[in-house]
């Protein structure tokens, strides 16, 4: 089984940054960073110029062993100015995909619920590391970021 894609489209609900509160967010503390996020609201949403959102996506992915998947952003959001950081999902992950979105054109654009805005290419790997990571088994909901374990 060779390379094989997968449409991702945007779920009903979305995380975006909170503008009102001025914090610094530590990696390694959750209430740092939920002090600068919403809760979930509704799509559609008007994604403000240079504002980011977290979206979840509608379709469930497993991630067989032996592949991983890449995440990319289609073409034709990334002409109107969003951009998303490369997302990576393990071997062995189940569950729906958290995106982030961001807004770099000077103009807001509105991001809906079931729109097809990205693909997942799922490349085969030659190893089998599978993941047991916090994000399994992700649920229809958008996820927040967790907190970092601190080092030993």
């Amino acid at each position: 089984m060779g390379v094989r894609i997968m449409q991702l489209t945007t779920g009903p609900l979305c995380i975006r940054d909170n503008p009102t509160v001025a914090a610094r967010v530590d990696p390694y503390n959750q209430d740092s960073i939920d002090a600068v996020l919403c809760r979930p609201q509704s799509l559609p949403f008007l994604l403000p110029s240079l504002n980011r959102l977290l979206v979840h996506t509608v379709e469930v992915v497993d991630v067989p062993a032996y592949y991983s998947g890449q995440v990319e952003l289609r073409s034709t959001f990334a002409r109107m100015g969003l951009l998303m950081p490369p997302t990576y999902a393990d071997p062995g992950f189940k569950g729906t995909l958290t995106l982030e979105i961001f807004n770099g054109s000077l103009h807001p654009i509105v991001i809906h619920p079931n729109m097809h805005i990205a693909e997942m290419i799922l490349i085969p790997t030659p190893f089998e590391p599978l993941y047991e990571g916090r994000y399994q088994g992700q649920g229809d909901s958008v996820v927040p970021p967790k907190a970092l374990a601190r080092p030993s």
